[in-house]
């Protein structure tokens, strides 16, 4: 896909079951063209990332997981407990991360279920957010979210 000009790809698990393909993919391709994706479950406020459409505890903690991949410049996050469930999205969990991680460019996703979530967000430090079923759900459209983050 990056050899046809797509200009961002998102792998999760692959960078769990084989990690120097993983590492093999950023050398070729560089760390701005590859987004790592993990979905956690929080364990005593530690977030573990599952694996295999949330099927598999990796056993890995998210840090451990950025620790294996330092080059790593775009991370895309899915808290699993609220994926879906537009209650809100998890902010403790996106602002240490982003605090923790200031090089990284954070997507967070779970939760968002408003305009007002994405501002939130914004504060928490993630650069991105994932908002499929909100839009999905009509609480704002495509354009709405796409002006918004422009302010």
């Amino acid at each position: 896909m990056l050899d046809s000009g797509v200009a961002r790809v998102v792998l999760g698990s692959l960078a769990l079951d084989d990690p120097d393909t993983f590492d093999a993919l950023l050398d070729r391709f560089g760390a701005d063209r590859l987004v790592l994706a993990l979905d956690v479950r929080l364990d005593d406020g530690t977030p573990r990332v599952a694996a295999h459409g949330w099927a598999t505890d990796s056993g890995k903690t998210l840090d451990s997981v950025l620790a294996r991949f330092p080059a790593v410049r775009h991370l895309l996050v899915t808290d699993i407990a609220r994926d879906g469930m537009m209650t809100g999205p998890n902010l403790a969990l996106m602002q240490v991360i982003a605090s923790r991680y200031p090089a990284i460019e954070l997507q967070a996703s779970g939760g968002v279920a408003g305009l007002a979530d994405l501002d939130a967000l914004r504060a928490c430090g993630a650069a991105r957010a994932i908002v499929g079923k909100a839009i999905w759900e009509g609480r704002f459209t495509v354009a709405e979210g796409v002006i918004h983050a422009d302010c």
